[in-house]
This record gives structure tokens, C-alpha cells and sequence, in this order.
């Protein structure tokens, strides 16, 4: 059986918008591919007004990788003028207006790429 350990940040000074941005969740003792596929249908039945981002990969990687991501020239989103003070949470707080600025130029023609352009990108060793 998969188990989906969720862990949400719980401070009171993060609003209601960011934390679905922050929180995320775990899965542990998968025995097959089929059971991580039928819990990943069921989170979107669950979650069917949302967006449910499955990633197999450590979340502090994603983090990671994200971050500097976000630092290239196209994604960068200057949070300083958005931010009061500097509290993780006031930090947390930008994130929707963060991601919708990542969405909006994420989605410009410029940036798109078609998958079929990728063929034979990667080496196979």
C-alpha cells in the first residue's frame, strides 16, 4: 500500500493563497507503478479545481533546482518591493504573485518548446 505522508508549514502568518504554494507531501512503501498511478488520480479527483504536481524527485533538489531557475534573466521576479520585513513568512506571502509572474512567462511563445524538439537530447550510458 503507498502511504502520503502531507506536510504543511503551520505558521499563522502565511496566508491561505501561499500555503498551497509551500505545502506538499511525501510518498513512501510504493510497491508498484500502478498504485503511485491510482493515488495520483485519486489526489486529482480529490483536488479537481486545483493542480496536483507529482514530482518523482526529493523535494529539497526540486527547491533547489527551482531556486536557481528562477534566478535566470526570463523567470526573475523581484520580490524586494513586496516585502515588509524580513520574517520567512513575509517571504512565503509573495510566492502566489511569484509563480503567477513564472506562469505569465512561461506560457510567451519565445519560451515554449515542442517535445518532439527534444529527441535525442539526452545521452543513454
Amino acid at each position: 500500500m503507498v502511504t502520503l505522508y502531507i506536510e504543511n508549514k503551520k505558521d499563522p502568518l502565511i496566508n491561505d493563497e501561499a500555503q498551497e504554494l509551500i505545502c506538499f507531501a511525501t510518498v513512501h512503501e510504493v510497491k508498484s507503478w500502478q498504485a503511485l498511478l491510482d493515488l495520483y488520480f485519486q489526489l486529482k479527483r480529490q483536488n479537481s479545481v486545483k493542480k496536483v504536481l507529482f514530482l518523482l524527485e526529493d523535494i529539497g533538489q526540486c527547491e533547489y533546482t527551482s531556486m536557481h531557475a528562477s534566478m535566470e534573466d526570463r523567470l526573475y521576479f523581484d520580490t524586494t518591493e513586496l516585502v515588509k520585513d524580513d520574517l520567512d513568512s513575509s517571504w512565503d506571502n509573495v510566492k502566489p504573485f511569484e509563480f503567477q509572474y513564472h506562469i505569465q512567462q512561461l506560457l510567451k511563445p519565445e519560451h515554449l518548446i515542442e517535445i518532439n524538439r527534444l529527441y535525442n537530447k539526452f545521452n543513454r550510458d
